[in-house]
């Protein structure tokens, strides 16, 4: 439950910055990052990142052209002159600032969030710790 949360949480910080609910989704989502970390990919290199079909992959790339965040060129494979590259866009690099920003956002809610459960977890662990009726029931681990 809380994964899906932290998901839709991202996807709403996503799409805040960017302005555009249109590729917040895990499979845009996902072939933007990996094009803006790893460079130019075939599509059969984003299917199989993905886990889409080939025609599914076509079908997000398709869209995600008409949003303007990605082209397909070729010519860039020396070997294959006719192999077909899927590239971020200008857009698609500013929309890929918009996912890292959503990202480093959660991260820090996440990292405050995960300060303060640690706090409530050691006064609720000394509590029982405290109450002889309870004694032995202290899920807290030794410290190093």
């Amino acid at each position: 439950m809380a994964t899906v949360e932290l998901g839709e949480a991202m996807a709403g910080s996503i799409v805040k910055r960017s302005g555009d609910t249109s590729l917040a989704f895990n499979a845009p989502l996902a072939v933007i990052t990996e094009l803006a970390l790893r460079g130019p990919r075939r599509p059969s290199q984003l299917a199989a990142f993905t886990g889409l079909t080939s025609g599914g992959v076509t079908k997000l790339i398709d869209r995600m052209e008409e949003a303007g965040v990605v082209t397909r060129t070729t010519g860039l494979v020396k070997r294959d002159q006719r192999a077909v590259m899927v590239t971020l866009t200008d857009k698609g690099k500013a929309f890929a600032h918009a996912i890292a920003e959503g990202v480093l956002e959660q991260i820090t809610l996440i990292r405050s969030l995960s300060a303060e459960m640690t706090t409530l977890v050691d006064v609720v662990d000394s509590e029982l710790d405290e109450r002889p009726a309870l004694e032995g029931i202290s899920r807290r681990r030794p410290r190093a």
